[in-house]
């Protein structure tokens, strides 16, 4: 994209202020985790750098689930401003003895979508530490509650929660998803 992508404008406010505000309605702690606690400060949540860097999501997965309060954790990439609460809920409520609740949508596998648990925090930092950073390739290790695509559409039929901003032409997208609504 050549900028940051949460702080790209969806109508008056930036995608991060959007989930911030709209994750809090459920959520009582929120954690970003960024390259530098400077990126965030206008945003009243609390800011974390990696633990461990240039490990990609896994590793800003590993950090958040390290300082969180939680012993479940909803991660969600910063460039997704489509947040469906009610699909969170489903999700949670989902939690049960799972380690990861995580959403299967036409597109795949929602990885940075979905629920972990603090039992993933030592397999991450060992998958981190032989450099196998992909999500994907922790699910084998833990109980995971897949959500149907059945299941999703009764909350999201068009999957806009999973709608993600790469590249000029989708944040063009994401403008005119967002004057729809």
């Amino acid at each position: 994209m050549g900028r940051e992508k949460a702080y790209l404008k969806i109508g008056e406010r930036t995608i991060i202020e959007e989930q911030s505000d709209t994750l809090s309605r459920i959520f009582d702690e929120i954690i970003i985790v960024a390259n530098s606690q400077n990126y965030f400060k206008n945003i009243d949540v609390k800011v974390v750098t990696d633990i461990i860097p240039d490990s990609g999501p896994l590793g800003g997965l590993y950090s958040g689930l390290a300082v969180s309060s939680n012993i479940h954790s909803f991660l969600i990439a910063c460039d997704m401003p489509f947040i469906n609460l009610q699909l969170i809920d489903y999700m949670i409520k989902q939690i049960g003895e799972n380690d990861i609740v995580i959403p299967l949508s036409s597109k795949g596998i929602e990885t940075l979508f979905a629920i972990y648990s603090l039992n993933c925090l030592e397999t991450i930092k060992r998958q981190i530490e032989f450099r196998k950073l992909k999500l994907l390739d922790i699910l084998s290790f833990f109980k995971v509650r897949y959500i149907s695509q059945e299941e999703i559409e009764k909350f999201d039929p068009k999957e806009s929660s999973f709608f993600n901003v790469n590249s000029p032409k989708d944040y063009e997208e994401a403008l005119q998803i967002w004057l729809k609504r």
